[in-house]
């Protein structure tokens, strides 16, 4: 029977909650460890009492996109520029694939083609807190649970939480590292993606931020100070032996340049993050290793982008390319803004990092008040989801949730 569900979890636009199990002792008849089916929501995990698995409150804005199905092998060729591929309320991220683009709300997560064509639908219980997608897994987090996807949304695994999850990041051997939502006396957990067990439990770290993003090409995250002055990088290690996450150090600066959200990473595997105001630091330098507390050789000055406009002074967000080259938005100058920083017009940028030169440029205009980029692996384009709330960033503009996923050809 579960096999029968399993299918038909893979056929696009049906929705699947985490309630079909993935992991390997298939058929034993247990169902209560690492299942995501854990009965009726509640008001803390923001989905209606007695919500069943497979479908996601009013409240959590189910994306909207083209009517029609795809094939989930090839995302298609690219729209004409500014061409609107997906929409929705209360954007949690994205991930670009080969198949093409994945886009993460509080209700679920969704394929779409390049050209908006919808692909594939999951519809997820609970709202969705925190995701990840690397080495063709898509991790989803909610109050409860994680659920594991594969490249055709497939549950091939799912675990319970033993703390709700705001940041998540997967490293290699399915493993996915767990952060809860406090940032004091942090504990971090490191789960099978696919098996759904808990396998290490870290020790407890504070202010070092609540955010993460996997470092590419390690098993290490990044982290950013969220909501204290001054702002730093944090980079943690998944140990391969224990499986636990292991701080490692901060950049040294304190202060000295500000730290944001919106880094990219430059080489893959990354070899520096580079700032929101064009800064390379190098990720491990001298000395970054485990037990270097007392002196950081992590995310050292090391280069200028150089490529910000002259009457520039930061970018509103970088990305990083599959091919090495870096997306960014530039920015208004005014981070605490009240309006759309784009709602005019600003300029978007393909860059290559290595000679530090502009390939291509764009004028956009977006409505909403935050923009991410996601450059498409395929090469010479880039979605732009513009959104009017996301996780860790606060919105001016309390009445809406709504984003648009926009692309362009750059």
């Amino acid at each position: 029977m579960k096999d029968l569900i399993a299918a038909l979890c893979v056929t696009a636009v049906v929705a699947c909650g985490p309630s079909v199990r993935g992991d390997a002792d298939s058929d034993d008849g247990d169902d209560s460890a690492g299942s995501a089916d854990t009965g009726p929501g509640d008001a803390s995990d923001g989905a209606d009492a007695g919500t069943a698995p497979g479908s996601a409150s009013a409240d959590d804005g189910p994306m909207t996109s083209a009517d029609g199905t795809g094939d989930p092998t090839d995302g298609g060729p690219p729209p004409a520029d500014g061409t609107q591929v997906a929409a929705g309320e209360n954007f949690v991220d994205a991930f670009f694939t080969p198949n093409g683009l994945i886009v993460v709300h509080a209700g679920g997560a969704q394929l779409v083609a390049r050209d908006g064509t919808l692909v594939l639908d999951y519809a997820s219980p609970r709202t969705i807190t925190a995701a990840d997608w690397a080495d063709e897994l898509l991790v989803l987090a909610d109050a409860a649970s994680f659920v594991t996807l594969d490249a055709e949304f497939a549950v091939v695994g799912t675990g319970l939480l033993t703390e709700s999850c705001l940041g998540v990041a997967i490293t290699s051997g399915a493993r996915v590292a767990c952060g809860p939502e406090n940032d004091w006396d942090r504990v971090f957990y490191t789960y099978d993606a696919i098996g759904g067990e808990l396998l290490a439990t870290s020790m407890p770290y504070t202010y070092n931020g609540i955010p993460m993003r996997r470092v590419p090409g390690f098993d290490e995250f990044v982290s950013v100070t969220h909501d204290l002055s001054p702002s730093d990088f944090h980079l943690y290690a998944v140990d391969a032996a224990s499986d636990t996450v292991v701080y490692v150090n901060e950049s040294p600066y304190h202060g000295d340049f500000a730290v944001r959200l919106g880094y990219a990473f430059a080489g893959d595997p990354a070899t520096h993050v580079i700032t929101e105001q064009g800064h390379l630091l190098l990720i491990h330098g001298d000395g970054c290793v485990i037990g270097s507390v007392f002196e950081s050789g992590c995310f050292i000055k090391d280069g200028e982008l150089g490529t910000l406009p002259a009457d520039a002074s930061t970018y509103d967000s970088l990305r990083e390319a599959a091919d090495g080259t870096v997306y960014g938005l530039v920015g208004s100058g005014d981070y605490y803004y009240t309006d759309p920083p784009c709602q005019s017009s600003c300029t978007l940028q393909h860059i290559d990092v290595t000679n530090r030169l502009v390939l291509g440029e764009s004028t956009i205009s977006t409505s909403r008040e935050f923009n991410f980029l996601r450059p498409d692996p395929a090469g010479g384009g880039v979605a732009v989801i513009a959104a009017a709330t996301a996780p860790f960033y606060y919105a001016f503009d309390a009445n809406s949730t709504g984003f648009e996923v926009l692309y362009y050809s750059l």
